[in-house]
């Protein structure tokens, strides 16, 4: 357990040494040994982060096709308190969507075959008014 000795209760940092290629959660509260949160994060460990933050990466079972920060946070929150989370100790939740390159190059390609159709329609049909 961590020497969680002055630090907040309801608030996160924005950024965190944690990995930003993946979704995960973050509250305030350095005690790794809170079964509420290792029983709302399975299958994945619960880690801490600067002493003073319990981090875990997302279930597919929270992300249900979303990638909401919104949808995936009610989740969490939802789970929480149905597992016994003390909001008196640790009330603050930050949600941060993976960073996926793949994804954005994907959604170039797709971007690039669009526009390869659209010219060839445009092309085809100036070439039969032409006609």
């Amino acid at each position: 357990m961590a020497n969680t000795t002055g630090c907040p209760t309801n608030s996160v940092p924005a950024t965190l040494p944690i990995p930003q290629n993946i979704t995960y959660v973050v509250i305030p509260d350095g005690n790794t040994s809170d079964l509420w949160m290792a029983s709302c994060c399975q299958p994945n460990p619960v880690q801490v982060v600067n002493d003073c933050w319990q981090w875990c990466a997302v279930p597919a079972v929270y992300t249900n096709g979303s990638v909401s920060p919104d949808d995936i946070a009610f989740r969490f929150d939802d789970c929480f308190l149905a597992a016994g989370r003390d909001i008196s100790r640790s009330n603050g939740l930050l949600i941060h969507i993976g960073n996926r390159e793949s994804s954005a190059a994907a959604s170039r390609s797709r971007l690039t075959l669009a526009s390869t159709a659209v010219v060839a329609l445009t092309v085809s049909v100036a070439c039969v008014l032409m006609v």
